[in-house]
């Protein structure tokens, strides 16, 4: 008797799967209609229960993550190696408010190269492009390359800071050299010269 029930209940379960995956979209459709319908409430309800079990959630989750911190890790780093760009998606939507077009766009605008200095080498701390941002506002300006990104946070973006720089430089170099990268070698030679 207890094989029928058993069989009974796998044949249920296999026609279940079955059903759900033939009407994905019809059930996926009713399921959010139904959140929609009932959101408000069940937000109100979530809350209640967060706060109610707040102490006892922070505690196991103290005595969770070091019982487990290998196992979050290799999971975390194995989803980074399957999805190598998603990270780099969330993190441009939600800091600049870029998705990757807007990013390939903006290099590809720029002639794949840095706004400032023209260079298309992108040694430093990331080996990659890195967007310019304005601190106050945190909208993006544009791509540079590391040294550019670096000296425009160095002097907080200060248009006095970044002329005065301009005016001593002209006054006792007018005529050197400059490399590829905006920086001069010891004799005031250039890589090319």
């Amino acid at each position: 008797m207890s094989e029928d029930k058993s069989s009974a209940k796998e044949r249920d379960r296999k026609h279940s799967r079955a059903y759900r995956l033939a009407h994905r979209d019809e059930i996926k459709k009713k399921d959010h209609l139904r959140y929609l319908k009932n959101r408000e409430r069940n937000l109100a309800r979530q809350k209640a229960y967060y706060q109610a079990h707040k102490p006892e959630r922070e505690a196991y989750r103290q005595q969770y993550y070091p019982a487990n911190r290998e196992r979050i890790k290799a999971r975390s780093a194995d989803y980074r190696k399957a999805h190598p760009t998603k990270r780099r998606e969330r993190e441009l939507l939600a800091m600049y408010g870029w998705t990757q077009a807007d990013y390939e766009r903006v290099l590809a605008e720029q002639g794949g190269a840095c706004a400032i200095c023209g260079g298309k080498d992108w040694a430093g701390k990331w080996n990659k492009p890195q967007i310019d941002h304005d601190h106050v506002t945190n909208k993006a300006r544009g791509i540079l390359c590391a040294s550019c990104n670096t000296a425009l946070g160095l002097i907080n973006d200060e248009l006095k800071i970044a002329q005065a720089m301009l005016d001593y430089l002209h006054r006792f170099n007018v005529d050197a050299p400059i490399m590829e990268k905006g920086r001069r070698n010891k004799r005031g030679q250039s890589k090319s010269e």
